[in-house]
């Protein structure tokens, strides 16, 4: 029953946070999302849960976000925080693109190779 609670608890706690929380996998397929990031982006839980990130990435920056990816699961490294992106491009359901930070993780779950990230709107 703990266990159970703990999670609802954090599971409110994300649900109020001013930032949005995304988990995707070592195959660019997001696993989990927060509700503040689907409010972010216009997209429900169920519109984003499976599909690839790179529907959240205009088209002329896709490529780059692969290579961090690519690197970490090639060389096996520890969890740990990666380097913040600081002035990142999101592609909302609409069509228009706002500007975010976002700080990266990576961890391993059920022996998985997992990557997250809390993304905060910038100021316009």
């Amino acid at each position: 029953m703990h266990d159970f609670q703990s999670f609802i608890e954090l599971n409110a706690l994300t649900a109020v946070l001013p930032y949005g929380l995304i988990v995707i996998g070592d195959d660019s397929e997001i696993l989990s999302v927060s509700e503040p990031l689907c409010r972010m982006t216009g997209y429900s839980e169920k519109e984003l849960i499976g599909q690839n990130v790179d529907m959240l990435i205009p088209k002329d920056t896709q490529n780059p976000h692969r290579e961090p990816l690519k690197y970490y699961v090639r060389n096996g490294h520890d969890p740990k925080p990666m380097k913040p992106l600081s002035d990142v491009p999101l592609l909302r359901k609409a069509g228009d693109v706002i500007r975010v930070s976002i700080e990266r993780y990576i961890f391993r779950y059920d022996g998985e190779l997992r990557f997250g990230g809390s993304v905060k709107p910038l100021a316009n």
